[in-house]
């Protein structure tokens, strides 16, 4: 069976400041020799980095979000009980909003934002898998 997979990407906004932040602090270990400080830096980099990647993946049975720092969610695609768009001002899907119900909690959901993956695939995979879902 084929499976779809989403990797976020990183936005240009996340990029930038890390990027002078990782500059500056080597000018200024290169300057004082306080390694301390680029070691902190270097690490921050990297946990702002795992924080923004997010995996998706669509198979027959299952949604599987997977973040970069945190706890895998999977669950059937039986449960997911309706996907709200929400629009951008030029008609196009900004994010979509995916409630699923899991053991007695019936109000759980997550937002899937379109500027860090393709929102509109992630929703043709769910719909290609199990059709009777709502959206609105």
């Amino acid at each position: 069976m084929e499976k779809y997979e989403f990797r976020t990407k990183q936005p240009l906004w996340v990029w930038i400041p890390i990027s002078f932040i990782l500059i500056f602090a080597t000018v200024y270990v290169g300057m004082t020799k306080k390694y301390e400080l680029g070691i902190m830096w270097l690490i921050y980099a990297i946990i702002t980095f795992l924080a923004g990647h997010f995996t998706y993946t669509i198979t027959p049975n299952s949604f599987i979000y997977k973040p970069g720092l945190g706890k895998t969610r999977k669950f059937p695609l039986t449960n997911i009980t309706e996907i709200e768009r929400k629009m951008a001002k030029n008609a196009e899907i900004r994010s979509i909003i995916v409630r699923y119900s899991d053991g007695k909690m019936h109000h759980n959901f997550f937002e899937i934002k379109g500027h860090t993956v393709d929102v509109n695939a992630i929703l043709n995979a769910i719909q290609d898998y199990h059709p009777a879902v709502p959206i609105r």
